[in-house]
C-alpha cells in the first residue's frame, strides 16, 4: 500500500451535526453538541446546512444538544445594517444641503 499525504483545510465557523431529520410536519431539525449555557451563548443565532437556514430554537441540558429548525422566523442584521448606512447618507447629504 502507498501512502500519500492529503491536507485537510479547517472551517472555523462549521459546527459538527450530530443529527439531521425531517420532521412529520416538512420542517428540518439539525441537533450540534452544547455542553453547558455558555456553549449555548456562543453559538451562532442561525446557521445553512444543506442549502437551507436553520434557527436556533433550544437546547437539551441532559442531552446536552442545542436544536436549529427551518421553521425559525429569521431577521438578518444585514438588512438593518444597510437601512442604517441608507439612513446616514441622507441625514449627511441633508446636512450639507443646510450648511451651504
Amino acid at each position: 500500500m502507498i501512502y500519500h499525504p492529503t491536507k485537510a483545510t479547517p472551517i472555523s465557523d462549521a459546527l459538527p451535526v450530530l443529527v439531521a431529520e425531517t420532521l412529520p410536519n416538512g420542517v428540518r431539525v439539525v441537533t450540534v453538541p452544547c455542553a453547558d449555557w455558555d456553549a449555548v451563548s456562543r453559538l451562532p443565532p442561525a446557521v445553512a446546512f444543506e442549502g437551507r437556514e436553520y434557527g436556533r430554537t433550544g437546547w437539551d441540558s441532559d442531552r446536552r444538544v442545542a436544536f436549529y429548525r427551518t421553521d425559525a422566523r429569521l431577521a438578518s442584521p444585514f438588512v438593518r445594517r444597510r437601512e442604517w448606512q441608507v439612513l446616514n447618507e441622507d441625514l449627511d447629504a441633508m446636512e450639507a444641503e443646510i450648511e451651504d
